[in-house]
């Protein structure tokens, strides 16, 4: 940095200022997420997440900015230097989830003083648009202690692992149980003695080795 020095004839001249460190990205990804809902429905959404180290801890804003889209979209400060969005497609004014493959978004960082930085660049390399297919249980099936679920084996040609989600058929939206890091090579999982009787429905995710995901529409089981 640089500043002006004004010597007015004096043969002595002191100033003291104080340089202002760049914010660091220590982490960052932009991902995308495929649910399928109801009559194969499909939900498309973009979630951002980055991590930022700054000496100063003078961070005011952060932003996800596309001079080609025109967007420049606020990120939401969920931690300690971590901020985090979910975006939808008309949100970052995209007509189709295939247009955000490739486009880099710059991660910008603005101090309290208004500064701005430039401290990366993120962009989605991939989107899953395959269907995953569910076999069992389903349609309301009645099962016992033990639970098989069982799934059409995915096969994409990239790496990925399975996630899979159990929630209480009641209309909420909290997660009871799940069994993540599934490996690709799976086509069933059994859960022995986890779940209450009670009425329920399960989601398999696919997850990429980047983040992106896929989900599988709902499907009701009762264990009695």
């Amino acid at each position: 940095d640089s500043t002006l020095v004004e010597w007015e004839g004096e043969k002595t001249f002191n100033k003291v200022f104080y340089l202002n460190s760049i914010p660091q990205l220590t982490e960052g990804s932009l991902v995308s997420s495929v649910e399928t809902g109801n009559s194969n429905v499909k939900t498309y959404k973009i979630e951002a997440h980055v991590k930022i180290d700054d000496e100063e801890k003078d961070i005011d804003t952060v932003f996800l900015y596309n001079e080609a889209l025109g967007v420049k979209k606020v990120l939401s400060n969920s931690s300690i230097s971590v901020y985090d969005k979910e975006f939808s497609l008309s949100d970052l004014k995209l007509s189709s989830i295939g247009e955000i493959i490739g486009k880099e978004f710059t991660v910008i960082a603005k101090d309290k003083e208004k500064n701005e930085f430039d401290i990366g660049e993120l962009s989605v390399k991939r989107v899953i648009k395959d269907q995953i297919e569910l076999q069992s249980p389903l349609n309301s099936e009645v099962v016992g202690d033990t639970v098989e679920f069982v799934w059409t084996r995915f096969e994409p040609g990239y790496t990925f692992h399975y996630l899979l989600q159990i929630y209480i058929d009641t209309g909420g939206s909290d997660v009871i149980y799940e069994i993540d890091n599934i490996s690709s090579d799976d086509i069933s999982l059994k859960a022995i003695g986890v779940l209450d009787p009670n009425n329920y429905y399960w989601v398999l995710w696919v997850i990429d080795e980047f983040g992106n995901r896929a989900r599988s529409s709902a499907k009701k089981f009762i264990v009695e």
